[in-house]
């Protein structure tokens, strides 16, 4: 995947520009949400194009989204890493009643409304 040789965060913070109230933190998930663990969330996105990163997000976000807040989900349907993402989230979410909203954009986006 030649498309994410050039990751660091010094780029990521030039793309992104206004960095009020953002907050890096760099590493591999789960280990960078500790402190997080009492946290409510009304919005989380979660770009991790792999099964394991996916899943392992969805397992720490899901319950800490208020009701009526969203999960957002980049690369639902890319065929890149195997389906990852979407493998783990139509599993992840197999016994849940919320609807999957895809997104016709690249890599088709999902969208998560948790329920009240």
């Amino acid at each position: 995947m030649t498309r994410f040789k050039n990751t660091n965060l010094d780029v990521a913070k030039q793309n992104i520009g206004d960095l009020t109230n953002i907050e890096f933190r760099v590493g591999y998930f789960p280990a960078t949400a500790q402190g997080l663990e009492s946290e409510k969330f009304a919005f989380v996105m979660l770009d991790m194009d792999l099964y394991q990163s996916t899943k392992d997000g969805l397992e720490f976000f899901f319950d800490r989204v208020s009701p009526g807040g969203y999960i957002f989900l980049h690369d639902y349907n890319n065929p890149e890493s195997d389906w990852g993402v979407s493998r783990a989230v139509n599993e992840f979410m197999a016994s849940k009643s919320e609807t999957l909203m895809e997104i016709p954009d690249t890599w088709g986006s999902v969208v998560i409304r948790k329920n009240r």
